[in-house]
């Protein structure tokens, strides 16, 4: 019977400790896209980090600019996101 008493105070709970946990997540996004180019000539991986470093060395603008706007439009979609998970875990959040 206690068990049964005890489960709305922690769903309630867990509701909102999740919004210091998700701004943490959203944080550690933006770390992660900060640290790709050095993740990846570190460990001689082929990827996004290395095309950018590649097109600045020979400096292909284009290409940049193109690399620029694709991890700008990354981490403007993940705080979007985070903004609708606070809105959805917090009913009090509201957006006009």
């Amino acid at each position: 019977m206690a068990l049964l008493a005890a489960e709305p105070q922690f769903v309630h709970a867990l509701r909102n400790a999740l919004l210091p946990i998700v701004t943490v997540i959203g944080l550690e996004f933006a770390f992660l896209i900060g640290g790709l180019v050095v993740t990846e000539q570190v460990f001689n991986l082929n990827g996004i980090g290395m095309l950018f470093v590649e097109s600045i060395s020979r400096r292909d603008y284009t290409m940049t600019q193109a690399l620029v706007l694709l991890v700008s439009f990354a981490f403007i979609f993940m705080n979007f996101l985070i903004d609708l998970l606070y809105a959805w875990l917090d009913p009090r959040i509201r957006y006009q």
